[in-house]
């Protein structure tokens, strides 16, 4: 009982119960000891056995004993959001049931020992100042998802190849420049979160990669993929955007992407043959890119979402004379978009297109989008007035017009959006039709009120 006066008189302190063994402190239940200001804890802390969670949150530690890795967690280990530099070498004989958060620390390191922890759930090491891993890292077991975002990890281990994952992985917001070629390895059960590092090239083995989830290759430096990226097998989306692609690998149209695929923002400047062999269950976002073609076998694309080609430098779609006319296999580009059409009807001097996803109203070169063919007609006026903005100064200040066409010119003029005039109007009582020198006297203190009187009486 003596080895244990120092553990006790702490237990004490903050009224836990507690049972005494002979070779060890017995806490049945959860340990709670967030939010203590706590900056240490007595040497002999290993001596405890805890039933439950042991929650160390929100306090001011900078180490923990050596004895630390002698506890026995039967939950989960809660030592986020304090002010670790440094763990134990002995912390990697902890035994935890469950979840490990180290979170929100300052750690600039991690011991040898790391790698024998076995974690029945998630380990988080999220938002520390690790910049390198042990090489042991690799012989992780991890039951659930392995969080090491927001770091400063420049490398990681070759072993790192070896992890067994069962959840998702988070190497974002890293400096990584490279990946280990052992990173094919990988099985990951939910999603591989890569974003915002530094990375200009990957393993060819990244192609073997199995990925239940999304993967997010976002705001990197690749300039290209490895010809096995066709051999990915991905449950969900693929998100490629904002790197510095300039052409994709032949493979790429073998691969089967249950959600989505954005490649907007790259340089890329044409698309492989094979692309048209994709199947893509969301979006497909090709925008911001160079393109000035595309490949035959586009036509052939199976998308179940819509498809974007905005912001790119094409002049004709694969079989079509012009950007605005209807697509084979009854698909139209319109605005950058490309949309399957379920129906098209003209009305009087527009053509009507419903699609699976929306209505486009229009003729010749201008055209809308929207919910409804009384919103898409709407925007198709507003865009008729926005290119000749000036013609508006032939209105009569006292002929009445209804609320959407007045809607239109507010718009035109002060560049206010139609959801924030009609918040605006909510909730006030206005006649059926109204005139401009109406409006000019309700919307003096609204926003673009003066620039709308300006226009008309200046």
């Amino acid at each position: 009982m003596n080895n244990f006066q120092e553990l006790t008189n702490f237990l004490d302190k903050y009224d836990v119960k507690y049972i005494i063994h002979s070779d060890c402190v017995e806490v049945e239940g959860d340990l709670w000891l967030n939010s203590n200001n706590l900056t240490s804890l007595p040497e002999s802390f290993g001596n405890l056995k805890i039933g439950g969670d042991l929650g160390l949150q929100h306090n001011n530690l900078t180490s923990l004993p050596e004895s630390f890795g002698n506890l026995k967690i039967g939950g989960s280990l809660w030592l986020d959001k304090n002010n670790l530099t440094s763990l134990p070498e002995s912390f990697g004989n902890l035994k935890i049931g469950y979840d490990l958060s180290l979170g929100e620390n300052k750690l600039e390191s991690l011991p040898e020992s790391f790698g024998n922890l076995k974690i029945g759930g998630d380990l988080w090491i999220n938002h520390n100042n690790l910049t390198s891993l042990p090489e042991s890292f690799g012989n992780l077991k991890i039951g659930g998802d392995l969080g090491l975002h927001g770091n400063k990890l420049k490398s990681l281990p070759e072993s790192f190849g070896n992890l067994k994952i069962g959840g998702g992985l988070w190497i974002n917001h890293n400096n990584l420049a490279s990946l280990p070629e052992s990173f094919g390895n990988l099985k990951i059960g939910g999603d591989l979160w890569l974003s915002n590092n530094n990375l200009t090239s990957l393993p060819e083995s990244f192609g073997n990669l199995k990925i239940g989830g999304y993967l997010w290759l976002s705001n990197n430096n690749l300039t290209s993929l490895p010809e096995s990226f066709g051999n990915l097998k991905i449950g969900s989306d693929l998100w490629l955007e904002n790197n510095k692609l300039e052409s994709l690998p032949e493979s790429f149209g073998n691969l089967k992407i249950g959600g989505n695929l954005c490649l907007y923002g790259n340089k890329l400047a044409s698309l492989p043959e094979s692309f048209g062999n994709l199947k893509i269950g969301g979006g497909l976002s090709l925008s911001n890119n160079k393109l000035t073609s595309l490949p035959e076998s586009f036509g052939n694309l199976k998308i179940g979402g819509g498809l974007s080609l905005a912001h790119n430098n094409l002049a004709s779609l694969p079989s079509i004379p012009s950007m605005n006319q209807t697509i084979k296999k009854d698909w139209c580009y319109i605005d950058g978009i490309v949309r399957e059409i379920v129906s098209k009807k003209t009305l009087g001097e527009l053509t009507i297109i419903k699609t699976p996803f929306d209505y486009i109203v229009g003729k010749n070169t201008t055209w809308a989008h929207g919910r409804t063919i009384e919103e898409a007609t709407q925007d198709y006026h507003f865009k008729l007035m926005e290119a000749n903005p000036d013609a508006l100064k032939e209105i009569d200040l006292d002929k009445p017009m209804t609320h959407e066409e007045a809607i239109n010119v507010y718009r035109t003029i002060t560049r206010a959006c139609r959801e924030g005039i009609k918040q605006w109007m909510s909730g006030k009582i206005f006649p059926e039709q109204i005139t401009i020198r109406e409006i000019i006297n309700l919307t003096q203190s609204a926003y673009g009120g003066k620039e709308f009187k300006q226009f008309f009486l200046p």
